[in-house]
């Protein structure tokens, strides 16, 4: 099995791999776009007065990550009578703990800063990776740019917020290219990991599982094959299935999680979500919400209320980005989808997976456009595509819309450093 597919990927998939390298260099922007977005949020934007004073540290690892290392230090837990509205430990998958719990473990009361590190690191090292899959399926003039729009996303802000967002990507970017290349076995062990440190890895996986299906059925469908198709699924679930078997020894339900993540909204019936789907007004509610909480934020900034008035400003312009993003994923799958070529193209399919399950499962619900950046990070596709677009522009509109990104990417670190709510 694999080696049929080395083969036939060595004629299929272009190997671009001279040149100099891109990631270096942007690596050190981002950092210095990172390190300035905090600094200056830090000075310029308003600290929450009714907590006692935090470091930056601290600061950073909010909401999500305190919930990872609260779990990190006491564990999962599970109540199935608690209110469906009551936020619970065990909807947060497990990788990202077990990194806090190896950092307070070396560190102590000083793991903070490790934890931030490792995060970062991790989302460092998949701008490295992202550029050897380019290199693998792009031309070399479009490697430039698509590397960049990687790097600048603005859901790198997670980089410096104990997320595992980085490690997220780099599983899925390390099992796609795996794939293309032929090594399906360890393709399989990366969406392993993958799956038990976020659930979106597995709308990846299902698009890597249907390529080996069809590759099966193509050669005949012999049932001798059929027990290696099987483990390879296993193989790319084990992190999830793990995850749920632990559940089931913990709180006899391995399906405690799900059940927990009803905390974020409960799910409208399929029929609201099919309207919402094709809804023109629920594609521009959240722009608009945007503008009003912008403009009612502005009202407030004065006496004891600017923090609330930036806080409201701050989600306004979160909504606004939301929107932006979504408008550059669909851009970049269009833009993949005519410039990907041959087993590539699973690069793709990966990609409208993961938005088609967005569509679904956020988009339709009350939570519509939100969280984008994050959420529709791991569609690689999209880098690749809006690389491949981006490049046929005059060096000015380039220009442009690379810097736009670095500017986003500003303005959520300086959010973040403050505590402010990021997408």
């Amino acid at each position: 099995m694999a080696n049929s597919e080395s083969v036939d990927l060595e004629v299929a998939v272009p190997k671009y791999r001279q040149g100099r390298l891109i990631a270096p260099r942007l690596i050190v922007s981002l950092l210095v776009i990172q390190a300035a977005g905090v600094a200056i949020g830090r000075f310029m934007l308003p600290l929450d007065k009714s907590t006692p004073p935090l470091g930056v540290m601290a600061q950073l690892l909010s909401w999500d990550g305190c919930w990872y290392n609260a779990i990190a230090s006491s564990g999962y837990s599970w109540n199935p009578i608690a209110s469906a509205s009551q936020m619970q430990s065990i909807a947060f998958f497990p990788v990202q703990p077990l990194i806090d719990r190896a950092a307070i473990a070396l560190g102590g009361s000083g793991a903070l800063p490790l934890i931030v590190i490792s995060s970062l690191l991790l989302g460092l090292a998949s701008i490295v990776v992202f550029e050897r899959l380019a290199r693998e399926v792009i031309s070399p003039h479009a490697i430039p740019t698509a590397v960049a729009c990687y790097a600048l996303w603005p859901a790198s802000s997670f980089y410096l917020m104990g997320y595992p967002t980085g490690l997220i990507s780099l599983c899925i970017i390390a099992a796609l290219a795996d794939h293309i290349n032929g090594r399906v076995w360890r393709s399989a062990g990366w969406l392993g990991l993958g799956t038990a440190v976020a659930p979106t890895v597995v709308f990846v996986g299902m698009a890597l599982g249907l390529a080996h299906a069809l590759r099966w059925l193509q050669s005949g469908g012999r049932l001798t094959g059929l027990p290696r198709l099987v483990l390879w699924g296993l193989l790319a679930l084990f992190g999830l299935l793990g995850f749920m078997f632990y559940q089931f020894l913990a709180f006899h339900d391995p399906f405690a999680f799900i059940e927990a993540q009803a905390a974020w909204g409960t799910a409208p019936s399929i029929l609201d979500r099919a309207l919402n789907l094709i809804s023109l007004r629920h594609y521009f509610q959240q722009p608009y919400a945007g503008v009003k909480d912008i403009a009612r934020g502005g009202t407030l900034l004065h006496g004891d209320q600017v923090r609330a008035g930036a806080a409201l400003i701050a989600m306004g312009i979160q909504r606004l980005i939301s929107f932006l993003a979504f408008l550059f994923v669909v851009t970049g799958l269009i833009g993949a989808t005519f410039t990907l070529r041959g087993r590539a193209r699973v690069i793709v399919a990966a990609g409208y997976i993961v938005f088609i399950g967005y569509l679904w499962s956020i988009f339709t619900t009350g939570q519509n456009l939100l969280d984008v950046p994050r959420l529709l990070f791991p569609a690689i596709a999209v880098f690749l595509g809006l690389g491949a677009l981006i490049v046929q522009l005059p060096m000015a509109a380039r220009l442009s819309l690379i810097g736009g990104l670095g500017l986003l990417s500003f303005v959520e670190a300086a959010f973040a450093s403050v505590g402010f709510w990021v997408v």
